[in-house]
């Protein structure tokens, strides 16, 4: 694991297999085996569960899916099931969320109904990246596709 320092990249103690920040203050990842920790400044707090992919986003909300594509929502000390089923998962922030299923069906996060949206497309990962419904996705062909709603 490296940080970047604004200068050059320093070695950080630990081994992840997927990693995600959502500020400085908000670092978490899933390491081989599926445990799950949280960067604490200094070291890695693991916490409880397990998961396969993980998203932070910027306000500190964890998002992630297990192997068997489950959903979960930290909620500051363990995770809430979330209905639905994703193999993989995108948090903006709390309510800003997407993922794609495993047939490759995208979806957007309806929180006032707990509920997902489908997308039009297909897709192998997605990236939520702001407030205002702008969400980037690769498929399996490695075209890039952009929704902006």
């Amino acid at each position: 694991i490296y940080n970047w320092n604004g200068d050059s990249w320093t070695k950080v103690s630990g081994g992840l297999r997927t990693i995600s920040c959502g500020s400085h203050n908000h670092v978490w990842g899933v390491n081989q085996a599926g445990n799950i920790y949280q960067w604490n400044g200094s070291g890695w707090t693991q916490q409880p569960g397990g998961l396969a992919k993980i998203s932070v986003g910027k306000d500190g909300s964890v998002w992630g899916v297990n192997q068997g594509g489950n959903i979960y929502r930290w909620n500051g000390a363990g995770w809430d099931q979330i209905p639905g089923g994703l193999t993989y998962i995108s948090c903006h922030k709390a309510n800003k969320v997407s993922g794609v299923n495993a047939n490759g069906d995208i979806f957007m996060y309806q929180a006032k109904t707990n509920s997902w949206k489908q997308m039009p497309g297909n897709a192998k990962c997605v990236s939520r990246v702001s407030c205002e419904g702008h969400m980037w996705c690769v498929n399996n062909d490695g075209h890039i596709f952009h929704f902006h709603n």
